[in-house]
């Protein structure tokens, strides 16, 4: 069972039992780095006005529309 302790941070850096050392490697990314999907919705008489802070539009408009539960192009 994992134990959680209390402890002061910088205690931390000085009392650690482990150093991980390593390589990472990952295929090629379609956008690196990614931002994050984020965005605030108003319903309207008509449907919804959505902003969105990223550039993926038809991501944040696939995932409004799951989540409302109607199509994509509504």
């Amino acid at each position: 069972m994992l134990e959680i302790k209390k402890c002061a941070p910088e205690s931390l850096l000085t009392e650690r039992v482990h150093i991980l050392k390593g390589e990472f490697r990952s295929g090629s990314q379609i956008h690196f780095p990614m931002e994050s999907h984020i965005c605030i919705c108003f319903p309207k008489e008509d449907g919804m006005d959505v902003y969105t802070s990223t550039q993926w539009l038809d991501a944040t408009q696939a995932a409004v529309a799951a989540c409302l539960g109607i199509g994509n192009n509504q």
